[in-house]
């Protein structure tokens, strides 16, 4: 990767909004390819860029973003410090995560299915630089990032998202769009000029990050067990990932669930994950009645041969009946609707 000059650091005090935050999922590449074209060399702001990939995946992001020519992309290193003119952007598999003044890089639990997910980016910065952050979610499917995005700005930090109408997939900023009080809803060609101007604004002040951000934020970097408030009475659902009990937590339009380990849910998400769990179960419970319909079959075919033909025709009529639960099951499974596909 091209060598360039030393960054400055991108933590005194007083600085303007230098912390910029950007999530993107199905599309991204070009996106994000297009978005840091407009940027300058000088910009007084370091990047940090979540990609959702695949775990084992090559990351070939950060090599991507030399076409742009001009800030510096990198794959983040854990403990590295923050240097503004620097793009950071997550690994495979693990979570790229803001602390004050560093870079930290964790294998926390996976939330909306992904890691490294757009959430956990989001809500560290959120925490660590408050209103100094601008927090950009572009194209994508499904909702990572929606409530990360509302963190940044219940801690006073600014929201960009990229305008349905222009992204390959609108999901994800729609999502935003729906939950959050977004600052800024613009295409891609005009999203440079507008970070631009953001940065060289003085952030306001910067309030008091609420106690459930923190919590949240912990438990992404450290994986360490999420503290419930006595309110947030847990729900029948039960986490995908671990199995563990989801607790549903609400602030504002947005509700998402958390099990105790820390694994985090939208509804969408948790919905496509349902949906994706009953298929699942549904072949499952046909590759059982077929094995059983084989069986008995089987040992129907001995008590014949051993002249016991009352229990031969039972064994039949239990593989006849198995066979025919497997059927009425796979005639349900293949007309599954998928319910996290939105009408047109």
């Amino acid at each position: 990767m091209a060598a360039s000059a030393p960054s400055r650091r991108s933590d005194p005090e007083g600085a303007g909004r230098d912390i910029v935050v950007v999530g993107t999922s199905a599309g991204g590449a070009d996106a994000l390819l297009r978005l840091f074209k407009q940027l300058p060399r000088d910009l007084p702001a370091a990047f940090f860029v979540t990609y959702h990939l695949i775990p084992g995946a090559r990351a070939v992001i950060a090599d991507l973003l030399l076409q742009a020519g001009s800030l510096r992309p990198k794959l983040a290193e854990d403990g590295e410090p923050i240097r503004r003119g620097v793009i950071y952007v997550a690994r495979p598999d693990r979570h790229l995560i803001v602390k004050r003044g560093e870079v930290r890089v964790t294998r926390g639990p996976r939330e909306n299915r992904w890691r490294p997910a757009i959430d956990p980016l989001f809500r560290s910065a959120a925490v660590a630089y408050r209103s100094r952050v601008i927090g950009i979610v572009l194209t994508g499917m499904l909702d990572d990032g929606t409530a990360g995005l509302l963190a940044i700005k219940r801690c006073g930090g600014i929201s960009v998202v990229q305008d349905p109408l222009d992204a390959a997939y609108p999901e994800m900023p729609q999502s935003a769009l729906d939950n959050v009080d977004i600052d800024y809803r613009l295409p891609i060609a005009d999203m440079g000029q507008a970070i631009i101007r953001l940065v060289a604004e003085p952030p306001g002040p910067p309030p008091e990050v609420p106690r459930e951000i923190l919590e949240e934020a912990r438990a992404s970097e450290e994986g360490t067990p999420i503290q419930f408030e006595p309110t947030n009475d847990g729900t029948e659902l039960i986490c995908p990932e671990c199995g563990g009990p989801l607790h549903e937590q609400q602030h504002g339009p947005m509700k998402r669930y958390r099990c105790l380990v820390g694994h985090g849910w939208s509804p969408q998400t948790l919905l496509s994950s349902t949906s994706e769990s009953v298929e699942s179960t549904l072949w499952a419970a046909i590759r059982l009645f077929r094995q059983r319909a084989n069986l008995v079959n089987a040992m129907a075919k001995r008590e014949r041969e051993a002249g016991r033909e009352t229990l031969a025709i039972h064994y039949e009529n239990v593989a006849t009946e198995a066979l025919g639960h497997a059927g009425r099951l796979q005639d349900m499974a293949m007309r599954s609707v998928d319910l996290t596909d939105r009408p047109s």
